[in-house]
């Protein structure tokens, strides 16, 4: 009788709990996240050979930090304005056995009339859990708007490209 009591005991309290879990995301005041803007587009790395190394339908997603402002009205806080760009599933090379997300932190930006002029210098960037100080990011020049994202950057010594169009949106 005491096995019984004490199964129905634990039965009992599961539910409660379970039916207190499931209650919690019912009632939730905040908004969702919006999510960050995809570019999907074509990465492109001079190899030093006659062969220059692309990858096709690369995703790179841009986020604006939030103290950045509007590039709209070019108002920007006193702060420097600062993006993330992550390129994500990405190789480097034929060779390169895997895929790889890299994210490149700190962008600098300035407000143009047609959105974003992006720069950077002496980026770690962070990839395969940490950061990748073998792959450091030189000479990042670039634009970004809502429709397009192009940049170029230097990756351990091989020039790097990416130009891509908002997801769903073609390149002009």
């Amino acid at each position: 009788m005491n096995h019984f009591k004490t199964t129905l005991t634990a039965l009992g309290a599961t539910i409660f709990l379970a039916s207190g879990f499931a209650s919690c995301g019912k009632h939730d005041p905040t908004p969702p996240t919006p999510t960050t803007p995809a570019y999907v587009g074509t990465v492109t790395v001079a190899t030093g050979t006659p062969m220059e190394f692309t990858l096709e339908n690369a995703t790179v997603e841009f986020a604006v930090a939030e103290n950045a402002g509007n590039a709209e009205t070019a108002e920007t806080t006193a702060k420097e304005a600062t993006a993330e760009i992550k390129m994500l599933g990405v190789k480097f090379a034929v060779a390169m056995p895997v895929t790889v997300d890299m994210t490149i932190p700190g962008v600098a930006l300035t407000a143009t009339a047609e959105g974003w002029s992006l720069s950077g210098d002496e980026i770690v960037p962070i990839a395969m859990g940490g950061p990748y100080p073998e792959r450091i990011v030189t000479d990042l020049t670039g634009t970004a708007t809502e429709q397009e994202l192009s940049f170029s950057m230097t990756c351990k010594e091989l020039p790097v490209s990416f130009t891509g169009a908002r997801r769903g949106e073609a390149i002009r």
